[in-house]
C-alpha cells in the first residue's frame, strides 16, 4: 500500500522532504493524525515504512493534465471546475499512474483549509469537499480522500490540547481569516507558544496517544467525514491485501 499526499505546507500535511527523491514527504500534523488512523486500523505506521508515503506537490499537479471527459457539476452549480475539482482530477491522475507501476493499491490525501470568514455561506464547505470527490469520481479513482479542515487544521489542533470538553463542534464555527478579532491561528499560539512543525507534530503525537481523544475529533463534521471515508477505504484495502 502506498499513501499520497498533497497539501498547503509543512504546518499542515507537510512538504518535499530537503535531499530526498521526487516523491519523498517531510511530515507535518496532519500527515501525523493519518498515521495513527492507519496504525490504529491496519497496525502499522505508514510513515515508518519505507516507500510507503510519497508527497506530491502543488507544481505536479499543474504538470499533470487528465484527458478531456464529459463533465458532471455540483448539484446546483453551474462550473464543472468550481474550486478543487481540477486539482482533484490531477491528483486522482498520478495516483493512477503510481498504482500501476507499483501494482500495488494507492491511497490519495488531499488536503485543504476550508478558510472560512464571517460572509462564508453556510454550505460552502460541502461544496468544496463535493468537490474534491467529483475530481476522483471523474478520473474513477475510488481510494481519493478529501481531508479539509473547517476552518483550519489549526481547529483540529485546538480539539485535541481542549481538556475542557469534549464536544469542539463549537471550533468549527471559528472564522479562519486572518482578519477577524481571534483567528484560529492566533488562538491556538496563545495556548501552545511555538507554533513550528516539531512543535504540532509532537501535539498530535500526544493527542493520539489517548483513545478517547479519536472520539472528541469525531464531534467536528469536518474531521468526522474525512476519518469515516478514510476508515471505510482503509479497511477496503485490508481486504485487498489479506
Amino acid at each position: 500500500m502506498i499513501i499520497l499526499f498533497n497539501g498547503e505546507g509543512p504546518t499542515d500535511i507537510g512538504c518535499k522532504k530537503y535531499g530526498g527523491d521526487e516523491f519523498s514527504l517531510e511530515p507535518g500534523p496532519m500527515a501525523i493524525v493519518i498515521d495513527k488512523i492507519v496504525n490504529n486500523i491496519l497496525g502499522f505506521s505508514p510513515l515508518k515504512r519505507e516507500g510507503c508515503c510519497k508527497y506530491i506537490d502543488t507544481k505536479s499537479l499543474r504538470n499533470e493534465t487528465p484527458r478531456p471527459k464529459s463533465l458532471r457539476s455540483i448539484p446546483g452549480k453551474k462550473s464543472k471546475n468550481i474550486y478543487f475539482v481540477a486539482n482533484a482530477r490531477s491528483f486522482a491522475s498520478i495516483a493512477k499512474k503510481i498504482e500501476a507501476k507499483a501494482s500495488c493499491p494507492v491511497i490519495a490525501i488531499f488536503f485543504r483549509d476550508h478558510d472560512k470568514t464571517r460572509s462564508t455561506k453556510k454550505n460552502v464547505w460541502k461544496d468544496k469537499f463535493d468537490s474534491i470527490l467529483l475530481g476522483f469520481e471523474i478520473e474513477n479513482f475510488s481510494r481519493g480522500i478529501p481531508m479539509l479542515p473547517n476552518p483550519k487544521s489549526e481547529a483540529w489542533l485546538l480539539c485535541c490540547i481542549n481538556t475542557d470538553t469534549y464536544d469542539c463542534s463549537n471550533l468549527e464555527i471559528k472564522t479562519g481569516s486572518k482578519h477577524s478579532l481571534t483567528p484560529i491561528k492566533t488562538k491556538l499560539k496563545q495556548q501552545i507558544g511555538d507554533a513550528n512543525v516539531e512543535h504540532l507534530n509532537s501535539l498530535i503525537e500526544q493527542c493520539f496517544s489517548n483513545s478517547a481523544n479519536i472520539n472528541k475529533l469525531k464531534t467536528m463534521p469536518s474531521f468526522l467525514n474525512f476519518y469515516d471515508r478514510l476508515e471505510r477505504t482503509l479497511r477496503d484495502v485490508k481486504s485487498i491485501l489479506n
